[in-house]
């Protein structure tokens, strides 16, 4: 009789939820076929089915900053399998019912009820960790989205203040012109100042890593404490490269995002502003040519150059090692 129960239960939610009776006896739970309930299905069907569409136009169409991008592409993809789902199962109702019907008939008898309670219980727990996890993430986003919209210039594009707002976003637009041609003036005397010690760096962290990684490949005799020396200071070495290289290549990537942060500023909103768009243009095509730190003129100090040295570094230790094996 608890299966009985819990199953029933879950119809009645099923129910409410407005996706229809699932339970084989008729009007028990409620009828599913009366003209309001009806309505309620189609209009709550409605807005799921807009939504999704509208989801796959953005991820499809719209242009959009990189991580809003992937959260359209995501939701699209996601919630188009959650209505096939939906739909799939609708379309079964007869069948689920007569199912629902047989499973209760089989395994009334032979109910334990221990072993049922303890199932409830770890199905309970299950249900409320996904729910948890589902608003939990649903009000991460809306936090984003919040707080995305305190940062930006539409909390100050409101009736009334358009002109302020229009204001202060050309006044930010052109200091961050400024700062962005100093900034690039500033790139240049830093590579005459350290390219050569980070390139001097590459080579000594690439070289000394090989000399030493070396050591442990052609080795035969090798005790385990001498391994793990030459191990540290492997790992110290590339430690101090990646100081040099990914911080300057942080550099970079931040650079590369600069471009649609300004384009995405939310100057699209003062139409009124002419010169404001031409300093949109202008800031953009600058940008597109994100900042790159270079040694000796020729090394680009970025997260792929560490990796390509890591990587390099391996493959030679891994071919000599094989070869001495």
């Amino acid at each position: 009789m608890k299966n009985r129960y819990i199953l029933k239960n879950l119809c009645r939610k099923i129910y409410l939820a407005g996706a229809g009776d699932f339970w084989y006896e008729e009007g028990v739970i409620g009828n599913d076929k009366s003209f309001l309930y009806v309505m309620i299905c189609y209009a709550l069907f409605f807005i799921y089915v807009s939504m999704t569409i509208l989801e796959i136009i953005a991820a499809v169409f719209a242009d959009l900053p990189k991580d809003e991008k992937s959260d359209s592409v995501t939701f699209a993809v996601s919630h188009t399998i959650v209505m096939i789902k939906i739909f799939s199962v609708m379309s079964n109702r007869k069948l689920v019912k007569e199912l629902n019907y047989k499973m209760v008939g089989i395994c009334e008898a032979y109910e334990v009820e221990k072993t049922v309670a303890e199932n409830y219980k770890i199905m309970k727990m299950n249900v409320y960790a996904y729910v948890t996890a589902v608003y939990g993430s649903c009000a991460c986003f809306v936090f984003e989205g919040i707080r995305k919209m305190q940062t930006d210039f539409d909390k100050n594009n409101y009736g009334g203040n358009e002109e302020f707002a229009a204001n202060k976003l050309q006044t930010g637009l052109i200091e961050g012109i400024v700062m962005h041609r100093d900034l690039l003036r500033l790139s240049k005397d830093i590579d005459r100042s350290f390219g050569t010690v980070m390139a001097l760096q590459v080579c000594q962290s690439s070289g000394s890593a090989v000399s030493l990684l070396l050591q442990i490949a052609l080795s035969s005799d090798l005790t385990f404490v001498a391994g793990m020396k030459i191990i540290f200071f492997v790992a110290a070495l590339f430690f101090l490269l990646a100081l040099f290289l990914c911080n300057a290549g942080e550099i970079t990537y931040q650079a590369s995002l600069l471009s649609d942060s300004i384009f995405y500023c939310g100057w699209h909103a003062c139409p009124m502003r002419r010169n404001l768009r031409r300093l949109v243009l202008m800031a953009c095509a600058s940008a597109q040519r994100p900042l790159v730190m270079k040694a000796f003129k020729m090394l680009q100090l970025t997260y792929g150059t560490f990796l390509t040295v890591v990587r390099s570094t391996y493959s030679v230790f891994a071919l000599f090692y094989a070869q001495n094996e």
